[in-house]
């Protein structure tokens, strides 16, 4: 509608010219890329400059597409990290251990026997209290830490420290540093918080504290699950096995598997947004192109008139849309990383992973990005020129 009420008082004279008036037309790019000398304006970046409002239009377009395709080429990097580094959302083990009836000495001391264990700690689990919130108490011991993913601060180590699920963190008010009072097994005791970490289990609602500080608490605490990790090279499966055969079924056993069918799926879906996105800057693009040429015929044709061979004009055509291009790719590439960090931290505090949790793309994939970008509105403005630097200058200048 906008742009058929401003066909609509335009002035007949103008619009029955044969070079429109627009192209003539002073605007602030125009102004600007009149200070280019005469040879460098044969580039064709002058078309540009006579539609600054299509031009800008166009340019916003490919901006999207190049964020897009940011954003989408961070999700899938950090879609796969999740995947193959299990800690990285929460998960640090390979094998699970539900002791069930079985003694914690005959647990551990088949952990200890058991070939391919690269570590392995134990778990209780309390029900805890503080500022009328409720929350889950896992106590952690064994010879190893779990290898969780710390955003701020690190785990337990010391009597009385304790490290918290970032959904936990935000849930309570909390920070890192602050010490606190809170009731664990109906006892209150004061702790200091000296971290906290990313983990997706109960959407990071979750207290870690040393089992040996439950222990103090109640007396009575005894571990009832263990995880581990599994030495390079050694399959989960078979220390699943050696340690079925050496605890019975007296104890639930289970490895860690990661959904691919799931990492498959959001793959998909992202790559094909960014996918149409790109579709439509590139159409876009191609009308603009066609439009301004057609413009630009009259002007076309004096070139060719001049000397200028029908390779030459398609160049700069091509290197006009580049240009377009590359001042997209110069403001997208910083929006789309920040656009990237805005939206990962926000889908990783609602999930109770934590700010920080996205990975950006890496430097190959940005400069792969950058050359593709060049190199598709080249190729886009160079079909747009291809029709009327063909044809021929009688048909261009038939006004003259």
């Amino acid at each position: 509608m906008v742009g058929a009420v401003r066909a609509g008082r335009a002035s007949i004279v103008d619009t029955l010219r044969d070079a429109p008036a627009a192209a003539r037309r002073g605007g602030p790019l125009a102004r600007l890329t009149a200070l280019v000398p005469g040879r460098l304006g044969l580039l064709g970046v002058g078309r540009l400059a006579a539609r600054p409002g299509r031009a800008t239009l166009t340019g916003l377009t490919m901006l999207v597409a190049v964020m897009g395709a940011v954003v989408a080429g961070g999700f899938m990097v950090t879609v796969t990290e999740a995947l193959e580094r299990p800690s990285f959302t929460g998960d640090p083990w390979q094998v699970f251990v539900d002791r069930g009836d079985v003694a914690p000495t005959t647990v551990e001391a088949a952990l200890r026997q058991t070939p391919g264990i690269g570590g392995w700690w134990s778990e209780a689990e309390r029900r805890g209290s503080y500022d009328g919130q409720t929350f889950r108490v896992r106590a952690l011991g064994g010879e190893t830490l779990p290898g969780y993913s710390v955003g701020a601060g690190r785990l337990p180590s010391a009597p009385g420290e304790v490290a918290l699920g970032y959904g936990l963190l935000e849930q309570l008010g909390l920070r890192v540093g602050q010490t606190a009072t809170v009731e664990i097994a109906g006892v209150a005791r004061g702790v200091h918080i000296v971290g906290w970490y990313r983990t997706g289990e109960d959407s990071g609602r979750l207290f870690a504290m040393r089992l040996a500080d439950l222990s103090a608490i109640d007396p009575a605490t005894a571990p009832g699950q263990y995880r581990m990790t599994v030495t390079p090279g050694t399959s989960p499966d078979t220390v699943k096995s050696a340690l079925e055969a050496r605890l019975g079924s007296g104890v639930e056993l289970r490895t860690y598997t990661s959904n691919v069918g799931g990492r498959t799926v959001i793959e998909a879906v992202t790559t094909l947004i960014a996918a149409v996105l790109v579709l439509i800057a590139l159409a876009n693009m191609l009308h603009a192109l066609l439009a301004s040429n057609r413009e630009s015929a009259r002007d076309i044709g004096i070139a060719g008139a001049l000397g200028c061979t029908p390779r030459q004009l398609v160049g700069q055509s091509a290197l006009a849309a580049a240009a377009l291009a590359g001042l997209a790719v110069v403001i997208g590439l910083p929006l789309g990383l920040l656009v990237f960090r805005i939206q990962s931290d926000a889908v990783a505090r609602d999930i109770g992973l934590g700010p920080g949790f996205g990975l950006t793309p890496s430097a190959a994939f940005l400069v792969a990005l950058v050359a593709g970008t060049l190199a598709l509105a080249a190729a886009t403005g160079a079909a747009a020129a291809r029709g009327l630097a063909r044809r021929p200058l009688g048909d261009l200048l038939r006004w003259e």
